[in-house]
């Protein structure tokens, strides 16, 4: 005789987190993360507590219960909650889930912060000096901006990068580790960082100082 089973249990214990981003990121798609998903069932994400805005979908295609969804461009500066529903292979309204929270939120931030407006000498408080670990405040900050300083005048490059500090006012200081060997003239520059990632234009040379030993 023939046998079959009747499957009207839509898939459960699915579990979410974003992928190589944080909550607040310069990324319009961000990837999002699923496990526990059954084999064969699809998960759709959306942005709407309806579940009707669609930002992508995944179908799982082995047994691991791991996929990812890398959504479809998000608006910048609007904080996304998102939510999914999931529906095995057998499908049908039986086998779909409620419109589910993944409990995520993210938000799309492209904005680069101010640039820096000032740097001075601080330790030594002029110039020339014979302190080869010359310390400066950079000012024009945002309290949460990781502030670097350059040696040169792009803020690029890892060989060019003097130090960087977290900003916890509007002002932050800035010792230079003992990278300053010979002596001669060195120019200051400063960068800002958002926690989104976003990067500021180079400041101009703002400071200039002299080691004389």
């Amino acid at each position: 005789g023939y046998t079959f089973s009747v499957d009207v249990t839509p898939p459960g214990g699915i579990t979410s987190t974003l992928d190589d981003v944080d909550a607040t990121d310069n990324n319009s798609t961000p990837t999002i993360a699923f496990e526990n998903v059954e084999e064969g069932a699809q998960v759709t994400v959306y942005s709407d507590a309806a579940c009707t805005l669609s930002l992508g979908s995944e179908t799982s295609s082995d047994e691991t219960g791991e996929i990812s969804i890398q959504t479809s461009a998000l608006a910048e500066g609007i904080l996304y909650t998102f939510y999914y529903l999931a529906i095995d292979e057998l499908g049908g309204p039986d086998n779909t889930t409620s419109c589910t929270t993944t409990g995520l939120t993210y938000t799309f931030d492209a904005t680069p912060p101010s640039t820096p407006s000032s740097i001075a000498l601080v330790d030594p408080v002029t110039s020339p000096g014979n302190d080869n670990t010359p310390t400066v405040t950079v000012g024009g900050v945002t309290s949460g901006d990781t502030i670097h300083l350059f040696a040169n005048s792009a803020c690029v490059d890892e060989a060019n990068l003097l130090e960087s500090v977290t900003a916890n006012d509007t002002t932050v200081g800035i010792a230079v580790p003992e990278s300053l060997r010979d002596d001669g003239s060195y120019a200051f520059y400063a960068q800002a960082e958002d926690p989104a990632g976003n990067k500021s234009v180079c400041s101009g040379v703002l400071e200039t100082y002299v080691l004389d030993t």
